[in-house]
Parts: C-alpha cells; structure tokens; sequence
C-alpha cells in the first residue's frame, strides 16, 4: 500500500459544484471524495487547507517556457521548468516548441523525451505529457513571432523525422490545413494517434472544415494568428466557433483576447469545448526587459506585455493560475466553469482519461490556489511538490 493523504477545503472546485469536503488519496489516485471533515478514523498525513481553493490539477497545453527556462535541448532544463510551474501552480504541461530547423526540433523533442523519463523514476516537478510541436507547416502571413525562414511546406518526411524523435510520447502537431500537403499529414497524423491542432493559419471558412474533417481537433490559440470572423467571410474564428468537435483554446492574460470576446467565445462553445492556455515563453514570471524567444528579441513592459520590436504579441507572461484569475474576475465565469476550462477539457483534448476531475480514480493532481489565485500548492500524483 502507497502513501495516503487527506485533504481537507471549504473549496473543493470540480467541474459541477463546489464542496466543502474532503478527498481521500491513496497510491497516488482519489479513493474518495465527499462533504465534511477528514474522517477520525483516517491514519495517514491531513492537510486542512481551510479556505483554499481546490482545483483538479491545471493542464496547460500550450507552453514555451517560464521562470528564465525556455524549452531547449537539454532535458535538464525541461525539468527545471517543470518544476518552476509546480511552483506556480500548473500541475502538467506540454512543452511547446517553436518553428527551428529539423536537426534542433528533433533534439528538443529527445530532451523532453528523456525528461518524461526521468519524472518516471522521480524526478518531479509538474508533469509532462508530450510534446506539442507548433509548427513548422504554418502560414508566411500569419506567422506572428515565428522565425520565417524556418516555415516550410507541410511534409511526410520531415514529420517522420519529428516522429521517430517523439517515438513512444504522445505528440500534438499544430499546422496551417490550407497549405499543399496539409491534409495528407492531417490524416496521417491522425491515423498515428497524434492530436492535430489548425493555428497561424489565414485559411478559409471552407479550408478550415476541410481541415477538421481530415482531422483538427484544437484551436490554436482562438483569435490570434488566423484569419479573423466577417459577416460575409467566416473565416478560420467562424469555423471554429460553430464546430462542436473542436476544442478552443485561450489566452486570458487580459491582452491577447479582449474579456468581452472571451465571453463571446464562452457563449459559442460553452464549458465543454474551451481550454485555457499560457502560450507563456521563458520570460513568465521574470521582470521587465528584453529577452530571446527562438531566435528574437523580445521585450516585455511593466504590464507584463510580450512584443516584438514592430509591436506583434509574442507569447503572455501570464500562467495558469493568471488566467483563471482574468475568467473570474473580467470575464466572471463560475469557479466550476474556470475548472472545466484549466482542468478538464486540457485532458480531454488530448485524451489523458488521468486527469481532469476530483473524482475517485482520477489521479491525485491538484492545484490549490488561495483567493487571490496565488498558488499555494501543486500535488502531483499525491506527492506534495515544491512550495509556490
């Protein structure tokens, strides 16, 4: 029998209620979850949260890097940003890449390979679900801080390359489905088990579908780096806001989407399609000044803005914990609805049935916040990590 712990909150947040109860940890799994107090009968470590926030462990999807950590390829710096992020309160993650050439994606995606590895033997920190290459198949027009000369045409080959790195990790691939040879790799992806996502793409309405139908099931993040809604043009916003088989995901960092239009968003998909998102990059959580973002300079002001030097957004600054804070407090979304957003539908995207929910067998992952959703802690898999 594995470590058992009880947690006790007045705020226990799933994705249906709040509950002032307690949750039953053991082996690493929620054995139980219910209202009132810790059991006397219970034996092993209490922890009385008192009025802290319970979340089931937030899931970013959507992630360069954070704490002066950007993703490179040394698998140790994939494990010091995993465990900055527990620090912060995100509980798992995707390390996201940029658009770089063959040789330097393939040993980005081999570092966060042998970092997965090496949490398996208990390395800790937040955990790491894969991969998540953005790009390089990605549109000229719509390349935001992307390097351009690393965007290419979509290919098999260069895919395999990426895949045979990835081999035995789940992978997400984000690509732009109205370039040539986008909807072959979009199938053969899919038929691989790789989730697809459509981003810095200036497709059509109808290129958009086309995309979804071979296989797109996210939304890169919505609004930024696509061809925008227009009443006579839908465009890649309109595909995605009236299709239910695509998840959404957000940036909520109050600069990139614009609160009303995150209500907007709200109201097309509801609480079962939207996925909050960082999309943060290695200056998250460090001061003002100007720092490399694959290859460019970037500056960030006193607000915590991240822009080029001609003014195109690059990355947030803004972790999870961050935009839970803008949903409840400019957009005014429901505690539940925000554990939805941070939580569940992250897992369900890319399918980990592990996580997402305070409810028996789910994993032992939470993130507990307090009422300024400052972190307090992160659990992983029952085991308490670093102090925020």
């Amino acid at each position: 029998m594995g470590k058992s712990l009880a947690l006790y909150s007045e705020k226990l947040i799933s994705t249906e209620d709040i509950l002032a109860g307690h949750i039953i940890v053991s082996d690493g799994k929620i054995t139980d979850v219910n209202r009132g107090p810790i059991p006397p009968s219970f034996s092993g470590e209490k922890i009385n949260l008192g009025d802290k926030m319970v979340f089931p462990g937030f899931v970013d999807l959507h992630i360069h890097g954070a704490g002066g950590y950007p993703l490179t390829d040394k698998p140790e710096d994939v494990l010091k940003l995993a465990h900055f992020l527990a620090g912060k309160g995100t509980a798992a993650f995707m390390p996201t890449t940029t658009s770089l050439g063959l040789e330097d994606l393939k040993k980005q995606v081999k570092a966060v390979k042998k970092a997965r590895e090496e949490q398996e033997k208990g390395a800790g920190g937040a955990k790491i679900l894969g991969v998540h290459l953005e790009g390089p198949f990605l549109n000229v027009e719509r390349k935001g801080a992307m390097v351009e000369k690393y965007l290419i045409e979509p290919s098999l080959d260069f895919f395999a390359e990426l895949e045979d790195s990835a081999r035995g990790m789940p992978l997400r691939l984000t690509l732009a489905p109205e370039k040539e040879g986008a909807t072959n790799l979009i199938r053969h992806a899919k038929k691989r088990g790789y989730i697809i996502a459509g981003g810095h793409t200036n497709a059509t309405y109808e290129q958009m579908t086309e995309g979804i139908n071979a296989g797109i099931s996210i939304a890169n993040h919505l609004f930024n780096a696509m061809s925008p809604l227009h009443h006579r043009e839908p465009g890649v916003v309109g595909a995605y806001l009236t299709d239910d088989r695509v998840f959404c995901e957000v940036i909520a960092d109050g600069i990139h989407i614009h609160p009303a239009v995150l209500k907007l968003a709200y109201r097309c998909k509801g609480s079962e399609k939207m996925v909050l998102i960082s999309d943060a990059i290695l200056a998250a959580g460090l001061p003002p000044g100007s720092y490399d973002f694959g290859g460019k300079k970037i500056n960030i002001d006193q607000k915590g803005r991240s822009f080029l030097d001609d003014g195109t957004l690059a990355g947030s600054t803004a972790l999870m914990a961050r935009g839970a804070k803008t949903l409840y407090e400019k957009v005014g979304l429901p505690l539940p609805v925000i554990s939805a957003f941070a939580s569940r539908n992250p897992a369900l995207a890319i399918k980990e049935t592990t996580l997402g929910d305070l409810k028996p067998g789910k994993e032992a992952t939470f993130t507990v916040l307090d009422d300024t959703f400052e972190a307090v802690k992160t659990i992983v898999s029952g085991q308490i990590l670093k102090e925020a």
